[in-house]
């Protein structure tokens, strides 16, 4: 791949030089280097896509406007999320049975124009309910934990759904969905709340104590 530029959504996307090879006989496709830039955000590939287990796609994520990715789908009318978000996600066996580890930093990250705090995740591949599983928490300036997350998406039914367990979360957050029936909620939120959304609906349930409100 020979280094050149595109525009998407009115910004300047450079494509650097690398190497892609694909065997057809073998299924085997070798990943040098490839990378994607745009001002302070890039995304890089790495590895060997194979049936076997032992072969690996690494990409890694630096600084990437997740809210931005989301403008191109359908959930950005339901949900936006705050942050650069920085990891690396693992894809084995891609030709196969693929498996994926991912692991993920957003510092400063929020829901819906809700600062929530610094987040770390994990996410790994459910492939028997073909759906991508998401573990995490979110910690404050203090590194205090005040919210644990686990969460699930199942592209094919275009559906995702969070369990968030709260200990003093903003709860600000679920104005966004509730703005109709609870209107600009405020205070700090203990308990539980679950959130699911499909395509361009969203339902919220739980049971939480708001304090400071």
């Amino acid at each position: 791949v020979l280094p050149s530029n595109f525009i998407l959504n009115d910004s300047a996307w450079s494509i650097g030089q690398s190497n892609i090879t694909y065997v057809p006989a073998s299924k085997l496709l070798k990943v040098n280097n490839f990378a994607l830039n745009t001002d302070y955000q890039s995304i890089t590939v790495n590895g060997r896509a194979s049936a076997l287990a032992t072969d690996s796609l690494t990409v890694t994520l630096q600084n990437i406007n997740l809210d931005y990715l989301l403008s191109y789908t359908e959930a950005n009318k339901v949900i936006s999320i705050m942050g650069p978000v920085t990891g690396q996600a693992d894809i084995y066996s891609i030709f196969s049975e693929p498996m994926l580890e991912a692991q993920a930093q957003i510092p400063h990250g929020g829901l819906n124009g809700v600062y929530l705090g610094d987040v770390i995740a994990e996410a790994t591949l459910d492939r028997e309910n073909k759906s991508i599983l998401i573990h995490g928490q979110i910690v404050d300036s203090t590194q205090y934990q005040v919210a644990q997350v686990n969460g699930k998406v199942i592209p094919a039914k275009k559906w995702w759904g969070l369990d968030i367990t709260c200990d003093s979360l903003d709860i600000n957050f679920i104005d966004a969905w509730t703005k109709n029936i609870i209107a600009n909620p405020q205070g700090r939120a203990y308990g539980q709340v679950k959130v699911e959304g499909q395509q361009r609906k969203v339902w919220v349930t739980g049971k939480a104590l708001a304090k400071d409100a």
